[in-house]
């Protein structure tokens, strides 16, 4: 089963996220279309800072983004991470038993 965590600042903005695990080959490939494509786009369409951490083998990958953590992220990463979670979450609606989502509030 892959897990997704998303981490929220204090306002209830996604401040990163980790997924993990592999799952059924649809999924997985819908989860890692999804993650990929939104830390590319923060990438080459912000200037949002962040940290990246992943397994090139599959499996892991985790970001962070210290300014949205203290408030002041840009409104391009934020509205790609609010697009990342609805995919995820319309994934997770229709296999429920591959994919797992938690919220995390960031400390």
């Amino acid at each position: 089963m892959i897990e997704a965590f998303i981490r929220r600042n204090k306002k209830g903005d996604i401040c990163g996220f980790r997924v993990l695990n592999h799952g059924e080959g649809t999924v997985c490939a819908a989860v890692s279309i999804l993650t990929l494509n939104t830390a590319n786009s923060i990438e080459a369409l912000t200037d949002e800072k962040f940290s990246c951490d992943y397994n090139p083998e599959g499996g892991f990958l985790e970001m962070d983004f210290p300014d949205i953590k203290n408030g002041c992220g840009t409104p391009e990463a934020g509205l790609l991470l609010k697009s990342l979670e609805l995919g995820l979450r319309s994934v997770m609606e229709s296999y429920k038993n591959e994919l797992a989502i938690e919220d995390d509030e960031d400390d």
